[in-house]
């Protein structure tokens, strides 16, 4: 199973993805602000993310993660 993120500035956009992943035996986590982004990989460490590209502060094409 892999380790997914869902980035969404939408609630219900998130809770869909999620339980779809999850019914694939998927490790999700979810979040809704652009600026949990860097803690949340860093701590999580996701081998897949999927993102909104229009977020609240951000675009989900720019963000980088090393």
């Amino acid at each position: 199973m892999a380790r997914i993120l869902v980035v969404d500035d939408d609630l219900s956009n998130v809770e869909v993805i999620q339980l779809v992943l999850q019914s694939q035996r998927h490790k999700v986590r979810s979040i809704n602000h652009s600026a949990q982004i860097d803690f949340t990989v860093a701590s999580f460490k996701p081998e897949l993310i999927v993102t909104d590209i229009l977020l609240d502060d951000g675009d989900g094409r720019k963000f980088v993660i090393f």
